[in-house]
């Protein structure tokens, strides 16, 4: 501690006091987290957060290590911290990978309340990291690409998202959410056509020249000359007025490429999919959601029921044959909801609940009693649906488990989330012979308030003191 003996600082009366050692991983610089310090030390093996608190001059800082009850959870691969003090919350980086550790706590001036850890996976492998204004800011990075998005901290989803033209507002339950948008470089339309000479009648027809690749046509001819052309695969890459000569014949028929302009959600009315394009690559091989949304002119209008705002569906990932352009593919027509569409990776939520013990009071849990669940409540807030797995001891399978609601009601057409609900679960087995855990990977909210349990409680005659 940098101080002084006396009432005024001078070169003459300064002193510097050892008052604590602690190591302290030189790569991650401390932060402050409003009055505490927090630092990161490693490990073989693992990583810990400490919190230091400075108190009155000569006396030993206040110093916790908050990473003890998830002990060798942190990997040693953690390299980066961001803190958020007025929203409790230290953020642990491990670039390189798709996670990011979260600890957040409340504290009522004197002592912390609550505390939790969480995990967080984000879709690509996590580049940065920072906390600016309530909002988390993650670079990552997948496919080659780098891409800048933003997680709200205290934004209270209600699962009510209105879609403008190229963006949207609200908050869907969607990584890396995104209205469509027109790829480019792809030719919608050809013209001025040069018909050359030597040619004949014939489809996918190969072509050079331009500043893209990959554009076939389809050739209309009369006496060796072409006077028709229309675009079989389109390509990427090209510009307007990018003039490409036809393959074949007398290699002298040209075209120009006059419009680009593709529409950002097209349907194949031969296979019945509707396919939707993004302003990013989508991850190869891994679903995402499409997510139907209100449009903004229609938002308290009689056509915001027809939005089907709420409904969403399984959107694959498809790559052209010739051009590599990677799109979206949803199954059925939904050109008609274009202007309402919001496509990301859903988030896979997953909260594993511990064992469950009879406790006599705030000190005391009996864990030597019979003690056999019959049934788990859940209340849960803002949320829409909800699933239950559980799994026996020594199983590695989980199974769904149906939960009894009463019966209830929402408007038609539009989002299925309820302001509060409460789910039952039936479990009907002794406390130390299951696991339980909620999952939710639907694009819409998810908000636990609480639980309690019902069962059976034997002390099998032992008298606790």
């Amino acid at each position: 501690m940098f101080t002084t003996d006396g009432s005024t600082l001078t070169p003459t009366s300064t002193v510097v006091r050892a008052i604590s050692n602690y190591e302290v991983n030189t790569a991650i610089e401390p932060v402050d987290v409003g009055t505490t310090l927090a630092f990161v030390s490693k490990v073989s093996g693992y990583s810990k957060l400490f919190t230091l608190q400075l108190r009155d001059i000569e006396q030993n800082p206040s110093v916790v290590d908050i990473s003890q009850v998830v002990l060798e959870w942190l990997p040693e691969t953690i390299d980066g911290l961001t803190v958020s003090p007025q929203n409790s919350l230290i953020m642990l980086l491990d670039r390189d990978t798709s996670y990011m550790y979260l600890f957040r706590y409340y504290n009522n001036g004197q002592e912390n309340l609550f505390q939790a850890w969480t995990k967080w996976q984000m879709p690509g492998t996590v580049e940065s990291a920072k906390i600016i204004n309530d909002s988390v800011y993650v670079i990552s990075q997948h496919e080659g690409e780098y891409t800048l998005g933003r997680i709200i901290l205290d934004e209270i989803p209600t699962g009510e998202v209105v879609a403008a033209s190229t963006s949207f507002t609200g908050s869907p339950c969607l990584d890396m959410a995104t209205r469509p948008v027109s790829p480019t470089g792809i030719p919608s339309k050809l013209d001025t056509v040069v018909g050359g000479t030597g040619y004949s009648n014939a489809s996918a027809v190969a072509t050079t020249g331009g500043t893209g690749t990959g554009l076939t046509v389809d050739t209309t001819t009369s006496g060796g000359v072409i006077t028709d052309v229309a675009i079989n695969t389109a390509g990427t890459g090209y510009t307007t007025g990018d003039v490409v000569t036809i393959s074949g014949g007398g290699g002298n028929a040209t075209v120009t490429v006059t419009s680009l302009t593709i529409s950002e959600v097209v349907y194949d009315d031969v296979n019945d999919l509707t396919k939707i394009y993004v302003p990013y690559t989508p991850f190869l091989q891994r679903e995402a959601n499409m997510l139907l949304t209100i449009p903004t002119a229609d938002v308290d209008t009689d056509a915001e029921i027809d939005a089907d705002a709420g409904y969403w569906a399984t959107a694959y990932e498809r790559t052209e044959a010739v051009t590599g352009y990677r799109y979206f593919e949803v199954k059925g027509d939904f050109t008609d909801y274009a202007d309402g569409i919001v496509v990301g990776y859903p988030y896979d939520f997953e909260a594993t609940l511990p064992k469950f013990y009879f406790r006599r009071d705030e000190t005391t849990t009996d864990f030597t009693a019979t003690l056999t669940i019959s049934r788990v409540k859940f209340s849960v807030g803002r949320s829409g649906a909800v699933k239950f797995k559980l799994k026996a001891t020594g199983s590695n399978e989980w199974t769904d488990v149906q939960h009894t609601a009463e019966a209830d009601y929402y408007a038609g057409d539009s989002n299925p989330v309820q302001l509060e609900q409460q789910f039952i679960v039936p479990i009907h087995q002794r406390n130390t012979n299951f696991e339980l855990k909620v999952t939710s990977d639907l694009p819409y909210p998810m908000s636990l308030v609480s639980m309690m349990w019902e069962g059976n409680y034997s002390p099998r005659f032992y008298r606790r003191t």
